[in-house]
C-alpha cells in the first residue's frame, strides 16, 4: 500500500512543478493550463481518498475504507486501489467482489505478489480451489524460493491431492528446515496415508542434524506410538523427560503410552496432571474421556479413574459431547436417573443431533417413564419428522399411556420409513385392536407373521383379536402355537386362561395356567381377576371373591374386575352388594351392555 502511495504522491509532486515553471520559452494555452490544474485536483482527491480508507482499515471501519477506495478509484485507476479493495471486500465476506478487485489488481501489475496472494485468498475463500492453486503456481514459477506459496499449496492440495502436498512440504523442509507446523502436516498426511514409517524415517534424519530439536522429538514420540512401536516410545520419553519433565506435551504423550499399554491407572494418573492446563483442548478431553469410558465399560475398576477426569474435564457440564460421555458412564454405573438428565442436556445442548434425541428417548422408554418419553420425542420429531425411531419410539410412548388416536399417526410414519419393521406392525396392529379397528389390525399383525412366524407377541394378539370376535378356533390355535414357542411366556397363559375360562371349559388347565403368570407376578391386578374368575367358574366364590378383590385394590378403575366382583357377590347371596358392584361397572363403561342387563333383570 505505502509503495503505491509514494508513486502516487510522486506524481502529484511531478505535475506541480510543471505547473509552476512556466517561462518564457513557454507558452501554453489556457486550456492546457486548466487541464493540469483539473488534473492535479483528481490525483489529490484520489491520493486523500485512498490515505482516508486506509486510516479506515486501522480502526477496522473496513465498510467506511471501502467506500472511501471506491472514491479513490474513479480518479485513479490503480492497482494498489485494486487490492485494498479486494483485501476489504474479503473481510466483510463478499467474495464475488473481492475475486474482481483482486484479478484487476493482479492485471495491472502481475509482478507484485502480494497481490497474487491476496487472489489466492479469496479464490480459496470461495471454494475455488483449482483457480486459487493456479495463481500460486504462478508464484512458484516466478519465484521458486516463495515460502508462503508452497505452504498454502500444500493446503489446498491436502484433501485431494495429498501425494502432491507431500512433494511441496518436503521441499518446503528442504528451503526452510524442520519448521514445526509444516512437519506436522507431513506427519498427518503420512498417517492418514498410511506412511507412518516415512514420517519416522524423515524425523530421525532430522534429529541426527538437530539432536536438540524438541518439537521434533515430540514429533517422532507420537509417530512411534501411532506405529505401536511403544518400546521406542518409552525410551525416547524417558530421555526426553529427563529434560523436561514438566512439558505438557512430553506429559500427554506419556500418558497416551500408558493408554496404548494397558496401563489405564498410570494413563489416568498423567493425564490428571494437566488436565487444567489452557493448552489441553477441548476436543482433546473429549477424545480422551471417550477413550476412558469405553475402557471402564469393560473394567469397572476404572470408573474412579474415570470420575476423576471428568471432574477436571468438565467444569460446567455445557459440552454436549461431554454431556453423552458422562451420561454413557452413568449408566455404566447403573444410574439411570443420572443418565437421562445429562442426555436430556446434551440433546438440548446440540438439538440438530437426531441420535441424541434417539438415545434419550430409548432410556425414557426403556425407564417406563412413558409421559416424559412422549415429551420429549414430541419435541423431536419436529425437529427430525422423517426419523424412524424417533417416531416409532412416540408412537409407542403414547400407545403406553393409552392415547391410541395419538398414537396411530406416528406409528403408521414409522411404518412408512421401514415397512418392514416387526416392532412398527405390531405396535401398530395393537393401537387399531385397543380402537376397535380388528379388521385393520389384522391386516398389520399378519403382514408381520409373515415376516416372522415364530413372534409370539404377534401369534397373542391375533389370538386375543380373535378370542374378542367369538372365532375360538382360530384364536386357540394361535394360543397353541404361541405357547409351543414359549411355554413360559405370562401374558400368553393369562389370557389363552382368560379365554378358557370365558367360555367355561378346561378350567383345570387354563387354573394350571394362570397359577404360573401369578406365582411369577403376584401383585398384577389382571392375573389376579384371571385366576379369580376361574375359581368363579369353578363354584368356588369364596377363592374367586379373595383373587377379586385383591385384584380391584391394586387396580381399582377397572370396569371388568367389578363386575366380576359383582356376579361373585351374587352368587353368595349378597344381591344389594352385587347391585352396587354393577352399577360401579357401568359408570365407568356405559358399553357393559350384559352387566345393564343384570341390572335391569336383578339376576344373573
Amino acid at each position: 500500500m505505502y509503495k503505491r502511495l509514494k508513486i502516487i504522491l510522486s506524481l502529484y509532486g511531478i505535475l506541480f512543478v510543471a505547473a509552476c515553471s512556466s517561462g518564457s520559452r513557454i507558452d501554453p494555452s489556457t486550456e492546457r493550463d486548466e487541464f493540469i490544474a483539473d488534473s492535479l485536483k483528481k490525483f489529490q482527491y484520489a491520493t486523500e481518498k485512498f490515505v482516508d480508507g486506509s486510516m479506515d482499515e486501522l480502526r477496522g471501519d473496513y465498510s467506511s475504507a471501502v467506500v472511501n477506495y471506491l472514491e479513490a478509484l474513479k480518479y485513479n485507476p490503480d492497482a494498489a486501489v485494486y487490492f485494498s479493495l479486494g483485501k476489504n471486500y474479503l473481510r466483510l465476506n463478499k467474495i464475488p467482489a473481492a475475486i474482481k478487485n483482486s484479478q484487476e489488481a493482479v492485471s495491472l501489475d502481475p509482478s507484485e505478489l502480494e497481490y497474487k496472494y491476496l487472489l489466492a485468498e479469496v479464490l480459496s475463500a470461495g471454494a475455488q480451489f483449482d483457480s486459487a492453486a493456479v495463481v500460486l503456481n504462478k508464484i512458484i514459477e516466478t519465484d521458486s524460493l516463495e515460502f508462503n506459496a508452497y505452504y498454502r499449496l500444500g493446503e489446498i492440495y491436502e484433501s485431494d491431492k495429498p501425494l502432491r502436498a507431500l512433494e511441496l512440504y518436503e521441499r518446503l523442509v528442504e528451503l526452510s528446515g524442520p519448521e514445526w507446523t509444516v512437519l506436522t502436516r507431513m506427519a498427518d498426511l503420512n498417517e492418514r496415508m498410511g506412511n507412518i514409517d516415512q514420517t519416522i524415517t524423515t524425523i530421525e534424519e532430522l534429529l541426527e542434524i538437530n539432536p536438540s530439536n524438541l518439537q521434533l522429538e515430540k514429533l517422532l514420540i507420537d509417530s512411534y506410538l501411532k506405529s505401536n512401536r511403544l518400546e521406542v516410545a518409552e525410551k525416547q520419553l524417558e530421555s526426553a523427560m529427563a529434560l523436561y519433565p514438566d512439558d505438557f506435551d512430553l506429559i500427554k504423550l506419556k500418558a497416551e503410552y500408558y493408554a496404548r499399554n494397558d496401563e489405564w491407572a498410570e494413563s489416568a494418573g498423567e493425564y490428571l496432571k494437566i488436565i487444567d492446563n489452557n493448552k489441553f483442548r477441548e476436543d482433546e478431553k473429549v477424545r480422551v474421556g471417550s477413550l476412558f469410558l469405553q475402557e471402564a465399560q469393560e473394567d469397572s475398576s476404572l470408573n474412579p479413574f474415570v470420575d476423576k477426569l471428568f471432574e477436571r474435564v468438565v467444569a460446567d457440564s455445557s459440552n454436549w459431547q461431554l454431556n453423552a460421555f458422562l451420561g454413557e458412564l452413568a449408566l455404566n454405573k447403573k444410574d439411570t436417573t443420572r443418565a437421562i438428565k445429562l442426555f436430556s442436556d446434551a440433546a438440548n445442548t446440540a438439538e440438530w443431533n437426531s441420535q441424541l434425541w434417539i438415545r434419550l428417548g430409548i432410556l425414557l422408554f426403556d425407564s417406563q417413564q412413558f409421559e416424559e418419553t412422549t415429551a420429549q420425542m414430541t419435541t423431536a420429531v419436529e425437529k427430525f419428522p422423517d426419523e424412524f425411531v424417533i417416531n416409532i419410539l412416540l408412537g409407542l410412548s403414547l400407545s403406553q399411556e393409552n392415547k391410541q388416536v395419538q398414537a396411530e399417526p406416528f406409528l403408521q410414519k414409522a411404518l412408512e420409513l421401514n415397512p418392514n419393521d416387526i416392532t412398527a406392525l405390531t405396535a401398530l396392529g395393537f393401537a387399531l385392536n385397543q380402537m376397535n379397528k380388528n379388521d385393520d389390525a389384522l391386516i398389520y399383525l399378519h403382514r408381520a407373521l409373515e415376516l416372522d412366524s415364530q413372534n409370539t407377541q404377534v401369534l397373542g394378539m391375533l389370538g386375543l383379536i380373535y378370542n374378542s370376535r367369538k372365532k375360538w378356533e382360530l384364536s386357540d390355535n394361535y394360543y397353541e402355537k404361541a405357547l409351543g414357542i414359549d411355554s413360559t411366556n405370562i401374558v400368553l397363559l393369562n389370557n389363552f386362561a382368560y379365554s378358557l375360562s370365558e367360555r367355561g371349559i378346561k378350567l383345570e388347565r387354563a387354573l394350571s395356567m394362570v397359577s404360573v403368570a401369578v406365582e411369577k407376578e403376584p401383585d398384577n391386578s389382571a392375573y389376579l381377576d384371571t385366576i379369580g374368575w376361574i375359581y368363579y367358574q369353578m363354584g368356588d366364590y369364596e377363592l374367586a371373591k379373595e383373587y377379586i378383590e385383591k385384584a380391584i385394590d391394586i387396580d381399582g378403575d377397572s370396569a371388568t374386575q367389578i363386575d366380576h366382583l359383582g356376579d361373585v357377590y351374587f352368587k353368595l347371596g349378597d344381591k344389594n352388594k352385587a347391585i352396587d358392584f354393577w352399577e360401579r361397572a357401568l359408570e365407568l363403561d356405559p358399553k357393559l351392555k350384559e352387566t345393564e342387563e343384570k341390572l335391569f333383570k336383578g339376576a344373573l
